[in-house]
C-alpha cells in the first residue's frame, strides 16, 4: 500500500509531534508526597499515608494548628509544648482525629475528600480541605464562576 493510499488511521503518530504545554519549574527542591483521605462524622481521618509516608505509628502524639488554609500536623517531639496547642493522638487503628473546633472553622464536613500533604520531613502533615482546593484550582482554569 502506497503513502497516498493509506487511511488516516494507518498514518504514523507523531510526524511532526504535538504541542505540549510549557510547565513551571519546580520552586521548591524538597520533594513532597500527596494522598487523599474522607473524614467520618467524628471527625477520624483514615489513611495508610500516616504509617507509610509518615512513619506515625499508633500512640504517635502530635499537635494541630489551624492556618488560613489549611490545618497543620506536627509530630510532637516533646512531651512539654506550648498551652496554645491542639493535641491528637495517632488510635489504636491508626486514624487520626480533628477536633471538632478545627474542622468547623476550615469548613471541614463529614465525608469531605482532604488532600494529604507531606513534605520530605516526616514529622509535618499539612491537610487542605475542598473549599481550599477549589479556589487554588480556579486560579489555574477557566472561571466557574462564585461558589
Amino acid at each position: 500500500m502506497s503513502a497516498d493510499e493509506r487511511r488516516p488511521s494507518d498514518t504514523p503518530i507523531n510526524d511532526r509531534g504535538l504541542p505540549l504545554p510549557q510547565v513551571a519549574p519546580p520552586r521548591y527542591a524538597r520533594a513532597m508526597r500527596f494522598g487523599m483521605a474522607s473524614i467520618d462524622g467524628h471527625g477520624r481521618v483514615a489513611s495508610r499515608f500516616l504509617g507509610e509516608v509518615l512513619g506515625w505509628m499508633p500512640g504517635q502524639r502530635v499537635d494541630l494548628s489551624l492556618t488560613t488554609d489549611h490545618i497543620l500536623i506536627a509530630a510532637a517531639v516533646s512531651v512539654a509544648s506550648r498551652s496554645s496547642d491542639v493535641h491528637a493522638v495517632i488510635s489504636d487503628l491508626g486514624r487520626l482525629v480533628i477536633p471538632a473546633a478545627i474542622r468547623r472553622r476550615a469548613g471541614i464536613r463529614p465525608g469531605d475528600r482532604l488532600l494529604l500533604a507531606a513534605h520530605d520531613d516526616p514529622n509535618t502533615l499539612h491537610i487542605y480541605p475542598p473549599v481550599v482546593l477549589t479556589l487554588m484550582l480556579r486560579q489555574y482554569g477557566p472561571d466557574e464562576g462564585p461558589l
